[in-house]
């Protein structure tokens, strides 16, 4: 997946997007901490098989953000992540793109963990 073809959708300072990430969904919950783990601009607030909730922090675009993660079964291999990214001030109505750039980030580390994750072709001698 690359993140700048993910389509991710604003509206008065709130972003969405929806990702299909190659690891079942029984997998996918437990790839959200690793990936966390490889970003500076992410930590972890709650996190059950179904949904997880992030804290993104501040920085000169924000005043930070919350950014909800569900999951959702699309086949046996493959797993929707469904992203909402609002600010951490309900009265912000411009991010400049920070809820899009975090919500891309954060699906891109997703999907990079779910391909290291995944487990080397069977291959036939």
């Amino acid at each position: 997946m690359s993140d700048t073809q993910l389509p991710v959708t604003t509206r008065w300072g709130r972003s969405t997007a929806i990702a299909t990430i190659p690891a079942p969904m029984g997998v996918v919950p437990h790839l959200v901490p690793r990936a966390v783990r490889h970003s500076k601009r992410f930590a972890g607030r709650s996190l059950d098989g179904w949904s997880a909730v992030l804290t993104c922090k501040p920085n000169m675009w924000t005043w930070g953000g919350k950014l909800t993660l569900t999951f959702s079964p699309t086949s046996p291999t493959s797993t929707a992540v469904h992203a909402r990214w609002e600010p951490d001030v309900p009265t912000t109505l411009i991010t400049w793109g920070q809820g899009k750039r975090d919500i891309r980030e954060l699906l891109w580390l997703i999907a990079d963990e779910a391909t290291r994750a995944a487990p080397p072709p069977a291959t036939t001698h």
